[in-house]
């Protein structure tokens, strides 16, 4: 079983696109822990609302949570959680079919 963890986060009107772009380095920077991280800012190609997004693959939830949990991500979220519209903040898990 594997599961993907999908993450994304509006941001605040008025945060600068410099902020969302070091927002969206810092967490493609958790791809040196787990490997299966991606993440970047919205293209606007289908919606305009300025986000970013992150995507993971865990072999089981033990795993996920110590991501969710590690110091790493905690730092980020803390960083970043003053930026995120906090009524548009989502988050996924869901079992990939094999």
């Amino acid at each position: 079983m594997m599961i993907r963890h999908i993450f994304i986060a509006a941001v605040k009107k008025g945060v600068s696109e410099e902020v969302i772009r070091e927002i969206a380095k810092k967490l493609r920077g958790l791809k040196e822990k787990y490997p299966t991280v991606r993440a970047g800012e919205n293209l606007g190609w289908y919606a305009n609302n300025t986000h970013v997004a992150l995507t993971a693959d865990f072999a089981d939830k033990k795993i996920w949570e110590a991501f969710v949990n590690s110091p790493e991500h905690a730092a980020i979220a803390k960083d970043s959680m003053k930026y995120y519209d906090p009524d548009l903040i989502f988050a996924s898990q869901f079992e990939l079919e094999e």
